[in-house]
């Protein structure tokens, strides 16, 4: 069979690549402000977030990212166990949030979801996203802990890159132990956080089983968590107080 010759693709001329706009790293057509400053660290390249040691006595109260609008903030930390879309915003305009985290007492690094179904690629990416956005805030001065997420067993190899053994770190609970296999590889995946970062204090957002936890409680002493009811848990306790009256 002939062809046109006007209608023939050279295999291997290939046309130049463009010459990229900045010499920061691409990600998914991240702001380059991300990447000022920012440390990779381990196999996977995963921002670091700085370690620190939080005493529990100044963490009083957490307040959902949605509902800083109608609270005091001042003392508070400003929390992620969000749906996704609730705070995906911070990945394409980070500034806008500078002043609000600036009046809270600190916040936790942006809880990206990490489904256990979902491709490892996508949990590595939203691993790094939580990394990313952390870093970014502390780099302005604002105080922040990091929030460890992991899915399933493959995710271990990357989910706790970019913390600083020793620190302290944030944990979210809901929608994590409702099932024995939640429950098994949530157990899992908290054994791993031991192993591999020890943290000083582990901040834990949602209900605490005593099933879960009391082995790790057993292990490493209560000093080392540090419980919040989840606001969903608080509306189901309202709504079952005023059932009883």
């Amino acid at each position: 069979m002939q062809y046109e010759e006007s209608n023939m693709i050279p295999l291997f001329d290939v046309p130049a690549t463009p010459k990229p706009k900045s010499t920061t790293p691409i990600w998914d057509d991240l702001p380059d402000c991300f990447w000022e400053g920012v440390e990779l660290r381990g196999d996977y390249d995963m921002p670091r977030i700085q370690g620190i040691q939080i005493d529990m006595d100044r963490i009083k109260d957490l307040v959902a990212f949605n509902k800083t609008r109608h609270s005091d903030i001042s003392k508070s930390f400003i929390h992620f166990f969000l749906h996704d879309i609730h705070f995906k915003v911070l990945l394409r305009h980070p500034q806008r949030y500078l002043q609000l985290f600036n009046s809270a007492a600190g916040i936790l690094s942006p809880d990206f979801s990490l489904y256990r179904n979902a491709p490892l690629w996508m949990q590595e990416r939203n691993c790094a996203y939580n990394r990313l956005v952390g870093r970014y805030y502390q780099r302005h001065g604002i105080t922040t802990v990091a929030t460890v997420r992991w899915g399933n067993e493959k995710s271990f190899a990357f989910c706790f890159d970019g913390i600083d053994k020793g620190s302290t770190v944030a944990i979210g609970t809901h929608g994590c132990i409702r099932t024995k296999e939640d429950r098994h590889m949530f157990m899992l995946g908290l054994r791993e956080l031991f192993r591999v970062v020890d943290p000083c204090l582990v901040i834990v957002y949602g209900d605490i089983p005593e099933e879960v936890f009391a082995p790790f409680i057993k292990e490493y002493g209560p000093q080392r968590f540090l419980h919040f009811t989840s606001d969903i848990r608080k509306t189901h306790m309202i709504t079952s107080a005023k059932g009883e009256n």
